[in-house]
């Protein structure tokens, strides 16, 4: 998370993007993250945008969340003020000792459709995938 005075200050010290994932559709995001909230995400994003460094944001595909889920994360993304200028679309790799260990993987053909709605330029507006 980043306020807006250092956001200011990475700016000023020459930092043209900032990486600063959402993970997750808003309604999905309580049942995994409890250290923040999906707000003080949307936050950090605008004092980045703020302080002039572009936005690099996207989410991770795969932890359990539903297609409508993926939905949501997407079309908060194309609904933000200014879109960012890149769109990671992360998969979920299941680690032995992490509470999404036992996930079971996203099919194929639906984290590829996902990445395809995201690259859609008539979705997202300018943003593009980041690889």
């Amino acid at each position: 998370m980043l306020d807006e005075a250092q956001a200011v200050a990475l700016k000023e010290v020459g930092l043209d993007f900032y990486n600063h994932n959402l993970d997750t559709s808003p309604s999905y995001y309580e049942k995994l993250i409890t250290t923040r909230t999906y707000d003080d995400r949307l936050t950090t994003l605008e004092n980045v945008r703020k302080a002039g460094i572009k936005v690099c944001c996207g989410g991770i595909i795969g932890m359990g969340e539903t297609r409508q889920d993926r939905i949501e994360l997407l079309l908060q993304l194309a609904n933000l003020a200014s879109p960012p200028e890149s769109v990671p679309i992360n998969r979920l790799i299941a680690i032995k000792g992490t509470p999404l260990e036992k996930v079971p993987p996203i099919d194929n053909f639906e984290f590829i459709r996902t990445i395809a709605v995201a690259r859609n330029d008539a979705f997202l507006g300018h943003a593009s995938l980041c690889r």
